[in-house]
């Protein structure tokens, strides 16, 4: 397959420092540049770089996030920070928005009307998203790891595909839903309708439906799936068990038709937010440093496998838990619920990875 031509786009990118400055956020500092922006809007980033208390190799993770800088976000930048030795870079404004009084999701659901009113992929949200976060790698120190959450997480995936040399490997956050056109199809076969998250995609009447060329079209340009073959770095796929946003398994049938080089934690009790981090902050750190240094994960020491059941196949307010460990035999199912399992995968240095959630239909 082609190249998605969302991936033409990084090559008209430019960074233009504007100025640097102390961030007021513990004396950590920053760089404001600018790029070409969307629509004839130039945008401009803040990047802030935040640094480990005790600095052990070259490279830079990147984080790409959205808003203004914040504490929050410069705080769980020192976490990674600290686990890995490196620098972190957090790039914000990632859309600049609100645009036309749009933001988030809606922006983007707007901008693929505008896609398939003009077919020009520049009228896609995510390519100036795209073409921003590439610019940022001319500002920070190679090599580097790229991550960001949902629709970040979704520009993390195409950072990725756009294989540039300097990106040794990519985290996607709460973006495990690849495969659009199937993923939509099972949350009409478990829930009968599209999860209310995505509500801006189906205000605007985006039905994910490869019966219809030019949604298909448009799934072809903005669907990472298509493009995977493109993927040789290392990827860390970062999940909540709980999201809402996506269907209970969105990983388990497209996890085998990914790259080698992909693999998934999954955070049991955690929604799109994925607020305690300690399940997942430290293996992020972990993965930078070995896609850094250009080595293995560490060797597997223990595994135990986690459920969680429901009435129904919606596991957003379920509760997992850890039925057991090593290789003792696991407790029959309950044959009148769903039941969603997933095994952890703790490693020699005290990270984790897990197998995709798997889901279980009861039954009696």
């Amino acid at each position: 397959m082609n190249p998605s031509p969302i991936l033409l786009e990084p090559v008209r990118a430019y960074s233009q420092p504007l100025e640097t400055f102390a961030s007021g956020f513990r004396g950590w500092s920053g760089i404001r540049f600018s790029t070409i922006g969307w629509r004839g809007e130039p945008w401009w980033h803040d990047l802030i770089f935040v640094q480990p208390r005790t600095p052990q190799r070259p490279g830079t993770i990147l984080e790409i996030t959205g808003w203004e800088p914040n504490y929050k976000d410069l705080r769980m930048a020192q976490e990674w920070a600290d686990a890995s030795g490196m620098t972190v870079a957090l790039l914000f404004q990632i859309p600049r928005q609100p645009i036309e009084g749009r933001i988030e999701d809606e922006l983007i659901a707007y901008s693929f009307s505008l896609y398939l009113n003009s077919k020009d992929p520049a009228d896609l949200l995510l390519a100036p998203m795209i073409a921003s976060s590439v610019a940022a790698l001319d500002l920070i120190e190679a090599p580097v790891v790229v991550t960001g959450a949902s629709k970040r997480g979704w520009t993390t995936w195409w950072v990725g595909l756009h294989r540039d040399e300097r990106v040794v490997g990519i985290a996607p956050r709460v973006f495990d839903h690849l495969d659009f056109a199937w993923q939509q199809n099972r949350q009409a076969e478990l829930w009968g309708a599209p999860s209310p998250q995505v509500q801006d995609y189906t205000e605007y009447g985006w039905s994910f439906d490869l019966d219809n060329p030019e949604v298909a079209a448009l799934i072809g340009v903005v669907d990472p799936h298509p493009h995977r073959s493109r993927l040789t770095v290392p990827t860390l796929v970062l999940s909540g068990a709980n999201d809402p946003f996506w269907c209970p398994d969105p990983w388990d049938t497209v996890a085998p038709t990914m790259p080698e080089c992909v693999s998934c934690l999954s955070a049991p009790n955690a929604g799109h937010g994925m607020a305690d981090r300690r399940w997942w902050s430290a293996s992020l750190g972990a993965f930078a440093r070995d896609c850094v240094e250009g080595r293995s994960a560490a060797d597997e020491t223990t595994t135990r496998v986690w459920r969680a059941e429901a009435k129904e196949p919606k596991f957003v307010h379920a509760l997992w838990r850890p039925v057991t460990d090593g290789d003792a035999a696991l407790p029959p199912l309950n044959e009148q619920m769903w039941t969603a399992e997933m095994t952890e995968v703790k490693r020699a240095d005290g990270t984790r990875r897990t197998t995709p959630v798997r889901l279980i239909a009861p039954t009696d």
